[in-house]
């Protein structure tokens, strides 16, 4: 079992509501913290990495959790293969 917080949990639950879509950082960051919080991409960086460690994804692979550098991120619902 994998323990999250509430927050981990809510971000979760908003990429996997929003399956194969690219969420803007600050769409994501308004959903979580609210308003005032659209500029602080850096907390949402943390938490994307907090959450992807604690389910065991590799950042450097293309897994369900992806970076849109520059944009946001995508939950996909079928991950592209890794290819060596």
């Amino acid at each position: 079992m994998v323990k999250l917080t509430v927050t981990e949990s809510r971000l979760l639950r908003l990429l996997v509501m929003n399956h194969d879509k690219v969420l803007t950082h600050s769409h994501i960051l308004r959903e979580l913290w609210g308003p005032h919080a659209a500029r602080n991409i850096n907390y949402l960086r943390i938490y994307m990495m907090r959450l992807r460690r604690k389910l065991g994804e590799d950042v450097d692979a293309r897994g369900y959790f992806q970076t849109e550098s520059g944009v946001g991120y995508r939950f996909v619902s079928e991950p592209a293969p890794v290819l060596n």
